[in-house]
């Protein structure tokens, strides 16, 4: 894929990813307000089956209530996950397409890793702004981006080099699994 058919699939996704975290976002809130209304009227059941059939019906309308408005209320926090995972998808491809274009910024730049005594990582810009590290992570943890930092600065063996790149060939043709990952 060239670099304007990689940029046109990012954006379409982004696109896409944003349009979707909306749609979610707009039932997540009509959700909220059945929420509400479920709640004031198992309250209401409540109080009127306590007052119509005794303490025994209405301790069993509580805890029946209960356990389906604890199911509603999981139910609404997963969409709520649901909106934030297609919020940070469409994010995602914007960097993407940012970094297309040059634009590295989203991304750390691994300036906690610069070593002042390393034999090459200040001639090869290895940590820093544009340097090699910032274009390369695509980290969203402190461990990823140390291991990211410990493999640019570290020569390795012949076959692990022939090895990581057999695993970033293969990684490269699975878009929708690295941006889920």
């Amino acid at each position: 894929m060239n670099r304007n058919q990689l940029n046109q699939v990012y954006q379409q996704r982004a696109s896409e990813f944003k349009v979707e975290a909306e749609r979610l976002q707009s039932q997540y809130v009509f959700y909220s307000f059945v929420r509400l209304v479920v709640f004031l009227l198992w309250i209401g059941a409540i109080i009127l089956l306590w007052n119509a059939f005794g303490w025994i019906v209405g301790v069993a309308t509580l805890i029946l209530g209960l356990v389906g408005f604890a199911q509603f209320v999981f139910w609404h926090q997963r969409l709520a996950q649901n909106v934030k995972y297609h919020e940070h998808l469409s994010t995602l491809n914007v960097w993407e397409v940012q970094a297309l274009e040059g634009d590295f910024s989203a991304f750390g730049e691994g300036e906690s890793y610069v070593d002042p005594g390393h034999s090459y990582a200040f001639d090869l810009d290895i940590y820093g702004p544009h340097s090699l590290f910032q274009a390369m992570n695509r980290c969203v943890s402190v461990l990823g981006e140390e291991r990211l930092a410990q493999f640019l600065g570290t020569a390795a063996p012949e076959e692990m080099i022939r090895y990581r790149q057999a695993a970033a060939k293969e990684l490269a043709g699975q878009m929708e699994w690295r941006h889920h990952f």
